[in-house]
């Protein structure tokens, strides 16, 4: 028999009273998380392979488009005020828009959580959750780039391109660890590896399917908008915000469904832990 953490969904020993993962009390309701290799049916989640996953994730986003519409378009508006004002404020947008758009990608991360939980997707809480995380999921993003510039220079001088690829898969669930299970950064590129260990060609597979499908949908609206701008470079500029706002929750989706995908294999992840994981997450945001 196996028991699992309610706040982290991490394996903790039967007699533990404190999860070494994230320092939560265990009570005696963690008992419901115990495994003794049977789930009942209604608090399962199902692990998927990579059809269903890619399926899955454009049927949720397809059922909530608007709310996932909203947070890829937050960083776009600050984008085209970038392109409409003179250089100095033109800096100061872009910046912003970079920031808006991690904050932007935690909050997806939790409309996800919230969809797979049952729940519908509240705007309110997503950002909620993700500004009070934003701290150090921005400082978890500044060491992933400079760790994978790092090994892109080196790629170049000495070890070639296989160790850049190994870093962006293995850190690739950084933002889902700070996010969802309130680690802090060093701590979520350790939780990353620990889920991705022993899955990653499967993981780096599916993350090529997915870049492959974005890539190809950034062509298709990417030679309209063009042609577009040789009549009209401000209708360009206004309409290519919206279009690749449209694409981009696509990966958002798909990796969070991912995420849960490697916890249900790996830890016996079910309903009843990431709603008890959501609960907390919810209580100590508000």
């Amino acid at each position: 028999m196996r028991k699992y953490c309610p706040n982290c969904g991490r394996p903790v020993s039967l007699d533990a009273s404190i999860c070494a993962a994230c320092g939560s009390t265990l009570t005696a309701e963690s008992d419901a998380h115990s495994e003794a290799g049977i789930v009942d049916d209604s608090e399962r989640i199902p692990a998927r392979d990579m059809g269903e996953i890619i399926s899955e994730t454009f049927d949720l986003y397809r059922d909530n488009f608007k709310p996932f519409l909203i947070i890829a378009m937050a960083p776009q508006i600050f984008g085209v005020l970038a392109s409409f004002t003179p250089t100095a404020l033109s800096v100061v947008f872009s910046i912003v828009a970079v920031v808006v758009s991690v904050v932007a990608s935690g909050a997806a991360i939790v409309a996800v959580a919230q969809v797979v939980s049952g729940l519908e997707i509240d705007l309110q809480y997503c950002f909620s959750v993700a500004l009070a995380r934003s701290v150090n999921l921005i400082v978890a993003v500044i060491i992933l780039v400079m760790a994978l510039i790092g090994a892109a220079v080196l790629a170049l001088i000495v070890v070639g391109i296989p160790l850049l690829f190994y870093l962006a898969v293995i850190w690739v669930f950084v933002a889902h660890a700070v996010i969802l299970e309130k680690d802090s950064p060093i701590l979520a590129l350790g939780r990353s590896r620990l889920l991705v260990r022993g899955s990653w060609w499967r993981v780096f597979g599916i993350l090529i399917v997915f870049v492959l499908i974005c890539i190809g949908l950034v062509i298709a609206v990417g030679i309209p908008i063009s042609l577009l701008s040789l009549v009209s470079d401000p209708a360009a500029l206004l309409i290519s915000p919206i279009a690749f706002a449209v694409i981009a929750p696509i990966t958002y989706i798909g990796l969070t469904l991912l995420y849960f995908d490697l916890r249900v294999r790996k830890e016996g992840f079910t309903l009843t832990t990431l709603e008890d994981q959501m609960r907390r997450l919810s209580s100590k945001t508000q």
